[in-house]
């Protein structure tokens, strides 16, 4: 009966190392927001919104900034490949085996599209919105559907030393950064949507005009504009 107490006692007991680990964590945050409110004292500056606010902002912006990041480089990386390819099937004399190395190159922009189709619809900024309302609106949308709240306590904890001021001067850099990605992402999305539109439309055509139609497909989103103004950004290797 002894025995079964202590068994019991055993395994209800917590490790001793997580008291030490607790504490010690505590203690290092105690000492990084004491760092940071001697900061604050010294800047003499007034931040209008709340600590808690510019905090909330900052893990918002910062969340969806890797989200949207990871969206567009999958986005362009797409391009690149539909390029690359392209270039390859050049080398192929035989114009049936052009044709299916066309549709195949498409069908690949095929599941990039599905893949990232709820980011997809992220909506167009309003007249009546500022940058900022429409970079916190979009963001919103973006965490939620891309499903990065896990992040937020580890950002949270690399924000305790920051004064307001650093925050506030982050969080504009941060309304800057995803305003920009927002409109790139949405040029790249536009010429995929555009080019599985026709690629769709192609179908009704018999192969000897859809291969010329395909082709002239890809030659007008691997030249568009906005995909050469990033062109660069691609993480693949390119052609």
């Amino acid at each position: 009966m002894a025995r079964s107490r202590t068994n019991s006692q055993e395994r209800k007991s917590p490790k001793k190392g997580s008291f030490k680990e607790a504490g010690s964590s505590n203690l290092r945050r105690f000492g990084q927001s004491i760092r940071r409110i001697v900061k604050e004292v010294e800047e003499k500056t007034v931040v209008e919104e709340s600590r808690e606010t510019l905090v909330q902002r900052h893990v918002l912006f910062k969340v969806s900034k890797e989200a949207l990041q990871e969206a567009f480089l999958d986005t362009l990386n797409c391009l690149v490949r539909l390029q690359n390819s392209y270039i390859d099937s050049k080398s192929v004399k035989n114009l049936l085996q052009r044709y299916t190395k066309l549709r195949e190159m498409l069908k690949d922009c095929v599941s990039c599209e599905c893949k990232w189709w709820a980011v997809g619809n992220l909506a167009s900024q309003t007249r009546y919105e500022s940058i900022p309302e429409y970079v916190e609106r979009s963001s919103k949308y973006i965490t939620r559907v891309a499903g990065r709240e896990d992040v937020n306590n580890q950002i949270e904890e690399s924000l305790i030393e920051k004064t307001s001021k650093q925050l506030s001067e982050e969080n504009g850099q941060l309304v800057n950064d995803v305003y920009k990605l927002i409109k790139k992402y949405l040029a790249l999305r536009n010429i995929v949507r555009n080019l599985l539109k026709e690629y769709k439309d192609s179908k009704i055509y018999p192969i000897l005009p859809r291969y010329f139609l395909l082709k002239d497909m890809v030659k007008d989103a691997t030249h568009h504009p906005d995909y050469k103004e990033v062109y660069h950004e691609s993480t693949i290797v390119k052609e």
